[in-house]
């Protein structure tokens, strides 16, 4: 005779139904129906009807395809997308070939090992060049710097220095210039990127930076007058100097 199932087991299931169906809709609301539909939905429906109505090992090829693309579209960084790939053939691959399951499940969970942890080297594989690679600042680089950027006419005076524990989050190089006060605010944005690129061509020349500018190993600060002084900052994580906002627009 077949156990009845308890009330709790129907709550159980009934909630987890009612909070997927809240995501999907709140998803819906945020993102678009469209986007639902395209990137939620139709990938639902099709991996359904693959295993439903195809056989298994292509219902996988197809579910293992689209969780690939998803990966690609949503980070856009090939070593996922390839780690991912390589990842889901392997696994395809021992179900297939191996058929002693107790040796295909060991040969999966070794590689479901190796997976993460192929991953979680990806993931920090950034912080890891930065902490094995991140090249010395000396005292003459910076001076050899500050004499080309004093060389321009809109230039008076210029000053680089920078924090000695460089690996430290909140390290910086800082690069003050004393400008002609008849600059525009643009011009001085100008005359900033163009100071800040004199030391990262000083250290590409010395240490050969493998395309990686300076600024991807250390964060940069430029203070730019005195009188009407215009601040910019770039951290390592970002693809631009981002300027102070007018003083109009902070009050």
């Amino acid at each position: 005779m077949k156990k009845k199932e308890t009330s709790a087991f129907y709550s159980l299931y009934g909630t987890i139904i009612g909070s997927i169906i809240i995501a999907f809709i709140v998803f819906g609301i945020n993102a678009g129906f469209t986007t639902l539909f395209c990137f939620v939905l139709l990938p639902i429906l099709i991996v359904y009807l693959s295993f439903k109505f195809l056989q298994q090992l292509w219902a996988f090829i197809i579910l293992s395809s689209m969780i690939i693309f998803g990966v690609h579209s949503f980070i856009g960084m090939w070593r996922f997308t390839i780690t991912c790939t390589v990842f889901f053939a392997f696994m395809i691959m021992v179900d297939y070939v191996i058929k002693n399951k107790k040796i295909a499940g060991k040969v999966n969970m070794a590689i479901m090992i190796l997976f993460y942890i192929t991953i979680m080297i990806l993931i920090n594989l950034d912080s890891i060049d930065r902490w094995l690679n991140t090249p010395e600042i000396t005292e003459g680089n910076m001076q050899e710097a500050v004499e080309i950027i004093e060389d321009r006419d809109d230039v008076l005076s210029a000053s680089i220095g920078m924090d000695e524990d460089h690996f430290d989050e909140e390290a910086y190089i800082d690069i003050f210039l004393d400008v002609s006060d008849n600059l525009t605010r643009d011009q001085k944005k100008t005359v900033g990127e163009d100071s800040a690129r004199v030391l990262d061509t000083v250290m590409q020349e010395e240490n050969d930076l493998n395309s990686k500018d300076l600024y991807y190993y250390y964060d940069v600060e430029i203070s730019i007058g005195i009188s009407d002084s215009l601040i910019g900052e770039k951290g390592i994580d970002s693809d631009e100097i981002k300027w102070q906002a007018p003083l109009e627009q902070l009050r």
